[in-house]
């Protein structure tokens, strides 16, 4: 392996037709991909006849990228510093997506082959932008200080949040949990903005961190019955929420220097730990759910779904915001105090979330709306 840098430099592989694709050239192909290809590839899906050209045109533009070879998921996927992030976050993804490029590449335009065609072009499509999403946001995770450039920015689109939501509930994700208990916004996005209206932003750190929150509150120990995706709008702010009616968390999950285990005054730990020893040792372990690993995470995943997640959302521009509490036992309808956790700094911070009944947890990210 020749070797691998972070912060918008190369990564490297050996033996590559290239000798190393960097963080840029990687985040371009996103947005060439959805900017350029996602329209042409919709009108073909519109149309009742599929021309040779434009058939060629497309198959051409996407095996000629290099996030859509197989090569160079195969190698990313084995980097160290991605392999987990890789595995973790396009499971479920990735089969579809190069299973029917390789079907349609074997394909031609000809008249009987177009519902074929279409509907292998479709699963591409949709796939496609999943993937391209998540390298996005992948390749973004090591600019957490800072704000982002303008340029960097790109328009964020409401709907495929919509269709990719839907996409993931599709998928076997958290052995079938998502698709048992994913309920969709009903909210069009013609509803929250106007017209000549838009929300810059890098829509791959959005989109993969709305995914790691449904597959977190999917999880079995988390023993939430639904998990909601609520869209709003207030004042001049896209309000994005993750609801679920889960087991909720504890004040280690989301106050970073909160010490478990002993405290000065002897009490029972969060844990109900009586043992001194064992209080001592609990208070060496970090359970803060920014921070990366499983002990972090809480919930048996690998941590880096939600890794930097606070300083993501801040670097693109946005608000996060959480609110929890601890339900007490399964189905019961008793709760510990609410815990709040926000990036927002200063005096003007918004009063916090309001849990309703039968609600445990709510992940809240704030974008600002902006003239086109």
């Amino acid at each position: 392996m020749s070797g691998e840098k972070r912060g918008g430099e190369e990564i490297q592989f050996s033996g590559d037709s290239r000798d190393s694709i960097s963080d840029v050239d990687v985040k371009e192909q996103v947005a060439e991909f959805c900017e350029f290809l996602l329209p042409a590839i919709d009108s073909i899906l519109a149309s009742t006849e599929i021309s040779s050209e434009d058939f060629e045109a497309i198959m051409s533009s996407l095996l000629n990228k290099e996030i859509f070879q197989l090569d160079f998921y195969k190698k990313l996927s084995k980097q160290n510093f991605f392999g987990a992030r890789i595995v973790h976050d396009l499971d479920n993804l990735v089969q579809p997506l190069f299973g029917r490029l390789s079907l349609l590449e074997k394909q031609t335009a000809d008249p009987a082959n177009t519902n074929n065609i279409k509907h292998n072009l479709k699963i591409v499509r949709n796939y496609g932008l999943a993937y391209g999403l998540i390298l996005e946001d992948l390749f973004t995770r090591s600019e957490v200080s800072g704000d982002l450039k303008e340029g960097q920015k790109r328009v964020f689109n409401l709907q495929d949040l919509l269709d990719l939501t839907k996409l993931l509930a599709s998928t076997n994700a958290v052995d079938g949990n998502v698709k048992a208990k994913f309920i969709n916004s009903s909210v069009k996005p013609d509803e929250l903005l106007k017209f000549g209206e838009e929300i810059l932003t890098v829509p791959g750190v959005i989109v993969n961190s709305v995914f790691n929150m449904i597959r977190n509150a999917a999880r079995d120990r988390t023993d939430s019955k639904y998990i909601k995706l609520v869209l709003d709008r207030e004042a001049d702010e896209l309000v994005l929420r993750i609801v679920d009616g889960g087991i909720g968390m504890k004040r280690q999950h989301l106050e970073e220097d909160y010490v478990v285990g002993y405290n000065e005054t002897g009490e029972d730990t969060p844990f109900g730990e009586t043992d001194t020893k064992k209080r001592k040792e609990r208070k060496k372990e970090s359970w803060y759910i920014f921070n990366g690993g499983e002990k972090s995470s809480g919930n048996g995943s690998t941590g880096y779904g939600l890794e930097n997640l606070d300083k993501r959302i801040t670097n693109i521009g946005g608000v996060l915001r959480v609110s929890s509490r601890r339900r007490f036992e399964i189905d019961s309808p008793k709760y510990g105090p609410k815990i709040d956790f926000t990036t927002e700094e200063g005096e003007n911070k918004l009063p916090s979330i309001e849990l309703k009944d039968g609600e445990s947890t709510i992940f809240e990210i704030r974008l600002p709306i902006t003239k086109k």
